[in-house]
């Protein structure tokens, strides 16, 4: 991806609100298939952005992206020791600024990255959720909580 300045990552997080947030998840995390039970979650982040300190939310989610541009960590990978668990859903069409990319420009979605870094960790594991997005904990809290806890006893 082409740098973006702070300046650029501040207006692109001013344009964030309610309906913003519900139209991304839907799009990405989702994969189009809204249930009614998601939209709980969408209030709660738009409320960080309505409230009194929106404008630190903005600013933290701007040097967030500024430090995943400026400072990324995949050469870091091999040096993990501690074994990890991706449990990543394949319908999750995340990427890192994938909606102000350039024509042309296509980033890698969370589970394209994941199928990367796996390969990169030495003790690492993929768990590949087929059917689920970028909240698998949301969309099937059961069947991620077993995973996560069979990964945990191990």
């Amino acid at each position: 991806m082409p740098y973006a300045d702070l300046g650029r990552l501040r207006a692109e997080e001013a344009k964030t609100d309610a309906a913003t947030i519900r139209a991304y998840q839907q799009r990405v995390y989702y994969d189009g298939a809204w249930r009614p039970e998601y939209g709980r979650w969408v209030p709660m982040l738009a409320g960080e952005y309505a409230s009194e300190d929106g404008d630190i939310v903005r600013d933290a989610q701007a040097r967030l992206s500024d430090m995943i541009q400026t400072q990324p960590v995949a050469a870091e990978l091999p040096d993990l020791r501690a074994p990890l668990t991706l449990i990543i859903g394949q319908t999750d069409r995340t990427a890192f600024r994938g909606a102000t990319a350039p024509v042309g420009i296509r980033p890698r979605t969370v589970p394209q990255a994941a199928e990367i870094a796996v390969h990169r960790v030495r003790n690492a594991t993929l768990v590949r959720l087929p059917e689920l997005g970028h909240s698998p904990q949301v969309e099937d809290p059961g069947r991620f909580l077993r995973i996560l806890f069979e990964t945990l006893a191990e």
